[in-house]
């Protein structure tokens, strides 16, 4: 039985090692076209890290929303424009006036002024006048309509921005509430890696004692590999909740920073440094395949 258990996860590291490498490098190929670089993009050879924020209250990023995002000062200059279409048309009402003004000069050097009054002195002269133009369209019966159809669209883009605003609230809210879910399960899951490490460890350091046999080690080991999977993919929901909600909200990024204990590699590791961040005296990857096989 040992044996088969044994071979079983021996078989399942295959198949999930196969699944990494294909999503790797479909990952890696679209980092590569999304940058323009192509297959020379450079991915860091580093531990996945969770990130760290405060992420405050709701009412902070609805207000960082509210005056960040683009689509609030369009919807305001939607409403603005319908707003004095209204205005114009309820001015209409009233007649339209116009202050006109004139003036015209003409000197004739070799051209005689005509005193007599009854004669037209188109060569020398000089004038200036002023009027008030008055154009009043008296339709007050049609002109009512037009105002009533302007101030319902009014009312429809009010209500669309009512709605609008609305469903940018609800974004941002569920943005914030799931980056709060995924920050609490992650660090559950950071727990759990932990204590299956220590358990695993223990286990197999009386494994190596001779204290247990061999198929006392596979229950550790595979609640240990199940959190270090979860723990992996609580940290890649958060960071994509954290930028989720930083789109939403309309910033460039968040006050957030890698977190301080996630284990990072040396410059120059040698063969003792291959064993499992967390732990000063770990497993490497190699004893553990060695008990699979």
């Amino acid at each position: 039985n040992d044996e088969a258990q044994l071979e079983m996860a021996a078989e399942d590291l295959v198949v999930q090692r196969a699944t990494a490498t294909r999503t790797g490098r479909l990952a890696r190929a679209a980092l590569g076209l999304l940058t323009g670089l192509g297959e020379s993009v450079d991915v860091p050879d580093e531990p996945l890290c969770p990130y760290r924020v405060e992420l405050g209250s709701l009412s902070r990023h609805l207000t960082r929303a509210r005056l960040n995002r683009p689509e609030v000062d369009m919807l305001a200059a939607g409403v603005a424009a319908r707003q004095a279409a209204v205005s114009i048309q309820q001015w209409a009402y009233l007649p339209d006036v116009a202050l006109g003004l004139v003036a015209a000069v003409s000197t004739a050097s070799t051209m005689d002024d005509q005193p007599n009054p009854f004669s037209a002195n188109n060569n020398n002269y000089a004038y200036w006048g002023g009027g008030l133009a008055l154009r009043w369209t008296f339709d007050p019966l049609v002109n009512r309509q037009r105002v009533r159809r302007l101030s319902e669209e009014l009312a429809m883009t009010e209500a669309q921005q009512a709605l609008a605003l609305g469903g940018m609230a609800l974004e941002v809210t569920d943005a914030y509430e799931r980056a709060r879910e995924i920050q609490t399960v992650e660090a559950a899951r950071g727990r759990q890696e932990r204590w299956g490490f220590q358990w695993f460890t223990s286990v197999f350091q009386q494994f190596q004692s001779g204290a247990l046999e061999i198929g006392d080690v596979l229950i550790p080991l595979r609640q240990y590999l199940t959190a270090r999977a979860g723990h992996i993919q609580s940290i890649n929901d958060l960071n994509t909740a954290l930028s989720q909600l930083a789109m939403v909200t309309g910033q460039a990024d968040l006050d957030a920073h890698p977190d301080e204990e996630c284990a990072l590699p040396a410059a120059a590791p040698g063969p003792a440094d291959a064993a499992v961040p967390g732990d000063a005296e770990g497993v490497s990857d190699d004893e553990i395949e060695a008990i699979l096989r």
